[in-house]
């Protein structure tokens, strides 16, 4: 499948391309070599080639986020990764198929999958990949910002998540939208989403305390990262360049966090213009994104509550009034994180849901009587309520 759908990325001349430390030495590029082997993290880049047509020096710009991710140091003892190159260009319609049934493999094989690209509609194909495999979805997306336009009149940037959302079969478990920019946002939309039972995060209510993001992040078995959500003082390399939105230290961040969760198997990042990258600076820090992901992911703690685990967290009881009953919440001897437990068993095909990832923060909310709003929605989605 590898030689049919895509081409192999040659690395060429990379600053410190002999030093074993750099991330260029300790990745395997031959398509021969990866199909033979199991890998830990695979690399893959799609492209919009309608974007580059007439600009022939464009067309896979992602190339340019792997030349500076693998000039990076790879600090880490074991490194299994595979770069399986860029998707071959057989028409739009054939791409998204192609890319989703390639990922799919991938996610079978218990691997995980960084996904690079010039256009956010890749996302339904990152998704789509869980619908071959029958899986239940957690979506996380990074935005500044959401349109749900009719995707049989056109299928684009605007549209994607409206099929995302109502095509069948649907295995889309919950959806949420990080860090949008209520000028951007238009109420309808947001009605939409609420109606929907999804969740929605201010970029400025974030930054209250960035780390409230995290257990948003690690409830997510995918996310996408738009990179025009990014400021463009930090990154002006994008499709729609904007002048607030997330730092490059906050884009790092979110991507640490993606890495570090024990349940999320594909990340993407999307939307990077190699035309407008000056010193490629968008293309670095992209890559370091990326290097922030790998970080994140060597360093999972693998202490997600289970019940062959559960000497492994401590249980806190917290009476709420209003529903009479107590919550019942988890904290991990390992990590410290938390995790708020469904006081009903769900339904089989729920059966991952048992518990929802949340900070102590929202813990102390609770013995407040604050119980968070995703909890309630999450029941909603299972037809608790």
């Amino acid at each position: 499948m590898l030689k049919v759908f895509l081409e192999e990325f040659e690395p060429g001349r990379i600053n410190g391309n002999n030093d074993i430390n750099k991330l260029v030495n300790r990745v395997v590029f031959d398509h021969d070599l990866i199909e033979n082997e199991q890998f830990d993290l695979y690399i893959i880049a799609a492209e919009d080639f309608k974007q580059a047509e007439g600009e022939k020096n464009n067309r896979f710009q992602s190339n340019v986020i792997r030349q500076k991710l693998y000039e990076l140091v790879a600090p880490w003892k074991s490194v299994k990764i595979a770069d399986l190159g860029n998707l071959i260009d057989m028409g739009e319609e054939k791409n998204l198929e192609n890319l989703s049934s390639i990922l799919a493999e991938v996610l079978q094989k218990k691997g995980t999958v960084i996904l690079l690209g010039n256009a956010q509609f890749f996302a339904y194909a990152q998704y789509l990949a869980y619908v071959k495999l029958q899986k239940h979805v957690q979506m996380v997306l990074a935005d500044e910002y959401v349109k749900l336009e009719d995707y049989m009149e056109r299928f684009d940037n605007n549209s994607y998540l409206t099929k995302t959302f109502i095509s069948e079969p649907n295995f889309l478990f919950s959806f949420s939208l990080l860090g949008y920019q209520s000028y951007f946002l238009h109420p309808k939309y947001i009605d939409t989403l609420e109606k929907l039972s999804f969740n929605t995060y201010r970029l400025g209510e974030l930054r209250q305390d960035f780390k409230e993001a995290e257990p948003i992040v690690r409830d997510a078995d995918m996310l996408s990262f738009n990179l025009n959500s990014l400021k463009s003082g930090d990154a002006l390399g994008v499709n729609e360049p904007t002048p607030n939105g997330f730092t490059g230290e906050e884009a790092c961040a979110v991507c640490r966090y993606a890495g570090l969760s024990d349940k999320l198997s594909s990340i993407s990042i999307f939307e990077y213009n190699k035309s407008r990258d000056t010193d490629a600076q968008t293309a670095m820090l992209a890559a370091q994104m990326c290097w922030y992901f790998i970080e994140g992911f060597y360093n999972r703690k693998n202490d997600y509550p289970e019940k062959e685990n559960m000497d492994n967290f401590i249980q806190y009881m917290v009476t709420n009034e209003t529903l009479d009953r107590d919550i019942v919440f988890w904290k991990s001897k390992k990590s410290g994180r938390w995790w708020i437990q469904h006081y009903e068993e769900p339904a089989e095909k729920f059966s991952q849901h048992k518990t929802i990832p949340c900070s102590y923060n929202e813990y102390l909310m609770a013995c407040q009587g604050e119980i968070p709003e995703k909890f309630f929605n999450a029941r909603k989605r299972m037809g608790f309520d």
